[in-house]
């Protein structure tokens, strides 16, 4: 199947017919027809039974479906990719964070950099490291801010500090701990 096959079959699918398909696609209803016998031919078998004036998507047609919403699903990140990337030209950062980070240290840090560059907005996205990977491929974000994040093919990473963990307890409960208690069991 091409493409403009695949997006014909898709949208009568999912509009119920050559007329809303056509109105949806901005082409004609002849042209949707059209691309939709050539599809089918191509493939082999029906996509859809006329009935009554109606298009009833075959058995084919429900075992084809899920492939091709995973194929939608896709464009859309590709559309959306597309937009992120042309609004970075307009003095846009995206910057991902893990969410511990965006209540005192960013906010502080971003107060800061605005003074410095006014004409740049900074978007702030709150993000956990299982999704950065996702969201700077998908261009959802330029650059992420996380602890400790796993490596990724593709994406660089810098580690620019290092900070330590506190155990507060009541020293009651715990009275014989060390000042310093390994991470390691």
């Amino acid at each position: 199947m091409r493409l403009r096959h695949i997006e014909v079959f898709y949208t009568i699918y999912t509009s119920g017919s050559v007329t809303n398909a056509a109105k949806i696609l901005h082409i004609t209803q002849p042209s949707v027809s059209k691309a939709l016998a050539h599809a089918e031919m191509q493939l082999g078998f029906p996509l859809f039974k006329r009935v009554r004036g109606r298009l009833i998507p075959t058995g084919e047609a429900e075992m084809l479906i899920g492939e091709v919403d995973k194929l939608y699903q896709q464009l859309r990140t590709i559309r959306s990719t597309a937009e992120n990337i042309k609004k970075s030209d307009f003095g846009q950062v995206n910057l991902a964070l893990s969410p511990a980070l965006g209540f005192n240290i960013a906010p502080k840090a971003l107060a800061t950099f605005k003074k410095q560059h006014t004409n740049v907005n900074v978007n702030l996205l709150a993000i956990h490291n299982q999704d950065v990977f996702n969201a700077l491929v998908e261009h959802k974000c330029d650059l992420a801010v996380m602890f400790a994040p796993e490596s990724m093919p593709g994406v660089a990473s810098i580690s620019f500090g290092q900070g330590e963990f506190v155990i507060m307890y009541p020293k009651k409960f715990f009275p014989d701990l060390p000042t310093k208690l390994p991470l390691k069991a």
